[in-house]
């Protein structure tokens, strides 16, 4: 008899709407928390995919600047200028015209001079022409002078 009241009562728990409900409630749960790591987990790799796609761009875009900047260090224009302005030659009935007092100046050359291109390299597009003394010296001749 205890056990058939035992049986009714679970039955009675069981077969109750809010029994129903909390058993529901608690399966869409279990289910409903791996989904939403799992959304999230998507997410977060695909915004890592769009930023190293992005980074793959630029990268390539460098590399086709240097590859641009090799294709200028590796030409005659190139080796003509800077056999120009380092060793003092010239072409073939040209004439050679010497400026004193231009010691310590800058002279740009033609290279392009955006300073984000690669072609910016130091000492590609800026040339120093005349001595390398050092400041006291250059105060010396200044005064002396």
């Amino acid at each position: 008899m205890f056990i058939k009241k035992i049986n009714a009562k679970i039955r009675e728990i069981v077969d109750s709407p809010k029994t129903f409900f909390v058993i529901f409630l608690l399966i869409l749960i279990s289910i409903a928390v791996p989904l939403v790591r799992n959304i999230n987990n998507r997410h977060r790799i695909n915004q890592e995919i769009k930023n190293l796609e992005a980074e793959v761009k630029l990268t390539e875009n460098k590399n086709g600047d240097l590859n641009k900047l090799i294709a200028y260090l590796e030409s005659d224009q190139y080796l003509e200028g800077q056999a120009r302005m380092n060793m003092g030659l010239k072409k073939d009935g040209e004439e050679v015209v010497v400026v004193k007092g231009l010691e310590n100046r800058i002279v740009k050359t033609d290279v392009s001079t955006e300073s984000d291109s690669p072609f910016s390299v130091p000492g590609l597009d800026v040339n120093r022409v005349g001595g390398t003394d050092s400041n006291p010296k250059k105060w010396l001749k200044y005064f002396i002078k």
